[in-house]
């Protein structure tokens, strides 16, 4: 898939034929990888 090779970030996903009654059969899907990266001297709230 193009949009993988070109987004490193992102994972396949999956979508469950259980997460919805109008769906009979999994979908495909695309995920996010998400990372936050703070200073260790930042407090709690912000973060």
């Amino acid at each position: 898939m193009i949009v993988m090779q070109n987004n490193p970030g992102y994972i396949y996903g999956n979508i469950p034929a259980s997460a919805y009654k109008s769906l009979d059969k999994d979908v495909p899907s695309l995920g996010i990888v998400t990372s936050m990266i703070v200073n260790k001297d930042l407090s709690d709230e912000m973060v």
